[in-house]
């Protein structure tokens, strides 16, 4: 009996450190496609190495997550890290599913160019991926490109245009952008929704992969589009230009936070600080043809041409009130289906 006692001490003892050992795990949310590939070839392998941890990447898109993290509450984060566009973000920043950055963890947030705080003024998100827009255009039938958004307006450009549904977020930028070009107030967008009914007919795109494939087709001449959208289609051989428009330019971007309910902060702070590095900040943009999110990070020479706006140009793209437009976007979407869609 002694003997099967000791047998079962010295059992027990081998379990214990082999649970404290464990590895963490992270899920941090993420695109399919080339976004996922990139981050399971490019960036988890060395950071799992050095942390001894897991990353695992949760693939969908923003209106899926925030039904999961609604649905699972503050404290039961599915997601530790979370990626996505700040329309997306800002409810569920002001809703209180992210938590506050400590720039002690996350050394490399004070070199970012766009930081974003909760209702308590604290740090909870920080744009790790830009892709500045503005307007493209086909060198080979527009002759006159326009220079500005209120160009758009030119009649020669009619029938030529390209833009996104208000539902995608360039799409809400754009309407955003009417307002403030025209009305001097991002606010106004009834006024907005009236002055783009002007520019019918023109084509709608719910995502800029479909601006993309219409701006190669020839189905529109003009549109709005991101730098390395432009950048593809350019090494892809199609006759594309690109302008930046005199008042600003808008983007896409990707802001990482993390959830409230995450039992790993210190580790997912490592991640988001990890992602910021220099070293990632430059993978990002020699892979995707991004604008560094960080100080201290150029384009690198032979990827200028395809990348025209560098870290000096973040300053002149426009961050819009989306707690405004999120506010009353039911009201925005029932007046854009009303005028624009249909």
């Amino acid at each position: 009996m002694k003997a099967k006692l000791a047998s079962l001490l010295l059992a027990a003892t081998l379990v214990v450190p082999s649970l404290a050992q464990a590895r963490e795990t992270l899920i941090m949310t993420c695109y399919g496609g080339a976004y996922q590939s990139f981050f399971e070839s490019e960036i988890i392998p060395e950071f799992s190495k050095k942390y001894d941890c897991d990353i695992k990447l949760a693939i969908g898109l923003a209106k899926d997550w925030l039904a999961e993290m609604r649905a699972s509450g503050k404290d039961n984060a599915p997601y530790d890290v979370v990626m996505m566009n700040e329309i997306w973000a800002n409810q569920m920043r002001l809703e209180g599913y992210f938590a506050p950055l400590d720039e002690g963890k996350i050394p490399y947030m004070k070199d970012a160019f766009v930081v974003f705080k909760d209702k308590s003024g604290a740090n909870s998100g920080i744009i790790g991926v830009i892709q500045p827009a503005g307007i493209a255009y086909l060198t080979d039938k527009v002759s006159n490109p326009p220079k500005s958004w209120k160009d758009l307006w030119k009649p020669e450009y009619k029938n030529k245009l390209g833009l996104y549904t208000v539902t995608n977020s360039m799409g809400g930028e754009f309407l955003l952008t009417v307002g403030d070009v025209w009305f001097g107030d991002q606010k106004q967008t009834s006024k907005s929704i009236d002055k783009i009914r002007e520019l019918k007919p023109f084509k709608l795109s719910e995502f800029s992969g479909d601006m993309e494939k219409q701006l190669t087709l020839g189905e529109v001449e003009i549109g709005v589009l991101d730098t390395p959208a432009i950048a593809r289609l350019k090494k892809a051989g199609v006759n594309i230009g690109w302008s930046e428009p005199a008042e600003h330019m808008i983007m896409f971007e990707q802001v990482f936070s993390v959830h409230t309910g995450s039992k790993h902060k210190d580790l997912a702070q490592a991640w988001i600080n990890y992602l910021l590095s220099p070293e990632i900040q430059t993978k990002f943009v020699r892979r995707f043809y991004t604008t560094p999110c960080t100080q201290g990070v150029e384009v690198p020479d032979d990827l200028k041409e395809y990348i025209p706006v560098g870290p000096d140009g973040v300053s002149r793209i426009k961050v819009f009130d989306w707690e405004f437009f999120n506010a009353n976007k039911s009201r925005i979407i029932r007046e854009w289906n009303q005028k624009i869609a249909r």
